[in-house]
């Protein structure tokens, strides 16, 4: 920010006549450019416009293109370690050949040195932020101080002066610390009880200031703000559910939280049970409007039931034998079509048997086969091409990919129950095609397709077992709106990774 600042009071001080060879500077966060499939100027005309309204009408497109591809524009891009690490290299070589502007690249260290194993930006200079000087530390406190007579600051910012070696400055060196101070101190009227009762940094070391500054971040996080709603969750849920998915992540050795994951925590018989049931009673009461009350609800809530804890166990052990760290290739497509082809010759015989003993003999064996091998080939093409959740590479961040994800769920139950309709109606009649086409439909959604289903139930799961919010996602997102998560492409992870493990230390001693 302080580099946008200095650049336009640069561009300011420039005649008139030569001000508009200099570029203005805009500040842009990476999150949503996926660099396989869009260009970076393509990319950065749509940010314009949507953050621009001058860019919003109709000769707008034409404006913003021109100031990108003319350098009119100098272009300082946030949150290159935020976008997903398969993406990070594929970047820096399209910035290196796209880009004709000029390009301030932020990022934290660790993510760009990894990225540039691979690629990196060409004819690039690199800075390295320095630590906070104590000196610099204690101006700023004193500037941001909310009352000049606050003895406390006076205080702390004398501290700073006189030991610039000390814990203390040590402590508020990281901007991310300092930070965090300020912060805090808007819920308490003195810094000192942040730090040391008494007297100010004496007996406490920098690990154990920043642990107690690191304590302060749920509650100014999630304290009332002027002029905006009371916070969504209590002070107590919020220290439950992140101390619990902290442990959840540490005990798993990670850093990140997909919300894909969540399920591989909680058991599978209560899901698979809740998926079957589900099932059944849509099955159940399809049948029972088309076939006759009795008879349709028992076939439909029996065949509902099979083909949901069949379905949701398949599911369980596929989304269970992907790593938490990898994520693994897509089956064979052969063996997914082939194993459901197998499915739909049981559900043609099945279906067959079950059909004369329910309708009379209407139709033949042959054609009830036929049509249980067509639906068998319907689904085997579904999962098979379809693969969900094979690929979590992707520039959206979590509540689009979760949207993503779910829509697709329901496009490809869509499109399963439309062609299974049509061809149960061929082998079945109309009642068979209504059943057939609503029961798969259905099944794609709830039982296979969408990620976002079956992390729903294991959020129920939680939310009886843990006291986590049934709506975990939103949970999620609204604790990354607070900054104390991030987004890392579609996976969330705390902002500062001291605060996971100490989360993770205090749940494991309160369980």
């Amino acid at each position: 920010m302080l580099l946008v600042l200095a650049a336009l009071a640069r561009r300011e001080q420039v005649s008139t006549t030569d001000r508009a060879f200099v570029p203005v500077p805009v500040m842009f966060t990476l999150n949503g450019w996926d660099p396989y499939t869009q260009r970076i100027d393509d990319w950065l005309i749509a940010r314009l416009r949507q953050a621009y309204p001058i860019f919003r009408v109709k000769e707008g497109v034409a404006q913003a293109a021109e100031l990108v591809r003319m350098g009119k524009v100098a272009v300082i891009l946030d949150g290159f370690d935020q976008i997903a690490p398969e993406l990070r290299s594929a970047a820096l070589h399209a910035l290196s050949q796209q880009a004709v502007f000029r390009i301030v690249l932020l990022a934290r260290t660790h993510e760009m040195a990894t990225a540039t194993q691979e690629s990196f930006l060409d004819g690039a200079v690199e800075i390295e932020l320095q630590g906070i000087d104590s000196a610099a530390a204690a101006d700023y406190l004193a500037r941001i101080r909310l009352q000049p007579s606050q003895t406390g600051w006076w205080e702390l910012a004398t501290r700073l002066r006189s030991e610039p070696d000390g814990p203390l400055a040590g402590a508020l060196s990281n901007p991310g610390m300092l930070t965090l101070l300020r912060d805090a101190v808007r819920c308490s009227d003195d810094p000192r009880e942040l730090l040391a009762p008494g007297d100010v940094g004496h007996g406490l070391a920098r690990a154990d200031i920043e642990d107690l500054l690191l304590d302060r971040v749920l509650p100014a996080a999630y304290s009332p703000r002027p002029a905006e709603a009371a916070p969504r969750y209590k002070l107590q849920t919020v220290h439950q559910t992140l101390g619990y998915l902290a442990a959840r992540m540490n005990q798993d050795g990670l850093r990140e939280l997909a919300w894909w994951r969540i399920p591989t925590w909680t058991a599978r018989a209560p899901r698979v049970i809740v998926i079957g049931l589900v099932l059944g009673a849509v099955f159940g009461v399809i049948a029972g409007a088309t076939a006759g009350l009795v008879f349709g609800l028992a076939f439909g809530i029996a065949a509902g039931l099979v083909f949901g804890v069949v379905a949701a166990l398949v599911d369980g052990r596929r989304r269970g034998s992907r790593s938490q760290k990898q994520v693994a290739a897509p089956r064979s497509r052969r063996v997914v079509i082939s194993s459901w082809l197998v499915g739909g010759i049981v559900f043609g015989l099945v279906s067959g048997v079950g059909g004369r003993l329910l309708f009379g003999p209407v139709d033949s064996l042959v054609f009830r086969l036929v049509g249980g091998l067509v639906f068998g080939l319907v689904l085997g093409l579904v999962f098979g091409l379809a693969q969900p959740g094979a690929s979590t590479v992707s520039a959206l961040g979590p509540r689009a990919f979760w949207r993503q994800n779910r829509a697709r769920g329901l496009i490809a139950g869509l499109l399963g129950g439309l062609v299974s309709g049509l061809t149960g109606g061929l082998g079945f009649g109309a009642v068979g095609g209504l059943v057939a086409g609503l029961g798969t439909g259905a099944a794609i959604v709830l039982t296979v397709f969408p990620d976002t289903w079956v992390a729903s139930v294991a959020f129920g799961q939680l939310a009886l077992g843990q006291h986590t919010p049934a709506g975990l996602m939103r949970f999620l997102e609204d604790a990354r709106e607070r900054d104390v998560f991030r987004s890392v492409g579609p996976v969330y992870q705390f902002r500062y990774p001291r605060l996971q493990d100490r989360l993770a230390r205090k749940d494991t001693d309160r369980t």
